[in-house]
C-alpha cells in the first residue's frame, strides 16, 4: 500500500527507501525504519505489535528479541551512513524515525514517565549512531523527530543534537508542529511546551 501511494504522489518520501533527500539549500532529511533493541533484556511486558509483523510471527520470546536486536543494529548502520552523507553539505539534518533513539546516560524523568512501554521505547543502537556522527560534525545541527511513546518530549542531548518526540492518541491523528527553517539553514529558537503524555 505504501509503495502504491509513493507511485502516485512524488511529494511523499519514504526515508527507509530513499536514504536522504534535500529539503532546501543547507537542510536535509534522513531516516530509517528503526527497531527497538530492548537493552534491559526484559520481556515481562510483551507488546502486541509482534502479532502484526510477519517476520516475528511464530517466534519464541528469545527469538523475537534476538531478531529485533539484529534489525536495530542493521538500521543503526544505515542511519550512520546516511547521516554522515547528509552532514557533508548541510547545516541542519532532520533524523526521522518512528522509534526514538536512546542515548547513553539518558535518565530523563520524561522518558521514565512513559512506564507503559518503558522496556520497549527506543533504540540504543540508533542513539549511539547519532552521537557518533554528531561528534564528527559539530557544526551540523541534528534534529531527531520520533514518535512511538505517545508522549511529547523535547530534549537537547548535546550542543548539536535536539530530540523532538510527538505526542499521540490512538485513532486521533493530529499535526504535532510545523518547523520552519530560515534562509541560513537554521531553525529559530522556540519556546518548548511542557512535556505531556497523551494516550
Amino acid at each position: 500500500q505504501l509503495k502504491d501511494i509513493l507511485s502516485i504522489d512524488s511529494s511523499i518520501h519514504w526515508l527507509e527507501q530513499v536514504g536522504f533527500f534535500s529539503i532546501s539549500d543547507g537542510t536535509a532529511a534522513v531516516g530509517v525504519d528503526a527497531w527497538v533493541d530492548n537493552p534491559w533484556d526484559q520481556l515481562s511486558r510483551k507488546p502486541k505489535d509482534w502479532i502484526y509483523i510477519e517476520d516475528f510471527v511464530g517466534l519464541s520470546s528469545d527469538e523475537r528479541l534476538a531478531l529485533s536486536k539484529q534489525l536495530a543494529s542493521q538500521a543503526a548502520t544505515r542511519l550512520k551512513e546516511r547521516m554522515t552523507a547528509a552532514a557533508q553539505n548541510n547545516k541542519v539534518v532532520f533524523v526521522v524515525s518512528h522509534i526514538p533513539p536512546l542515548f547513553p546516560g539518558n535518565t530523563s524523568p520524561q522518558m521514565s514517565d512513559c512506564d507503559h512501554i518503558a522496556v520497549w521505547f527506543g533504540s540504543t543502537a540508533c542513539g549511539a549512531a547519532i552521537i557518533s556522527v554528531a561528534a564528527d560534525h559539530p557544526s551540523t545541527h541534528f534534529i531527531v523527530l520520533s514518535g512511538h511513546l505517545h508522549a511529547r518530549i523535547r530534549q537537547h542531548i548535546t550542543e548539536n543534537i535536539e530530540v523532538r518526540i510527538a505526542a499521540a492518541t490512538y485513532y486521533e491523528p493530529q499535526l504535532e508542529e510545523v518547523l520552519i527553517v530560515n534562509s541560513s539553514g537554521e531553525i529559530p529558537s522556540v519556546e518548548y511546551p511542557t512535556p505531556v503524555r497523551n494516550g
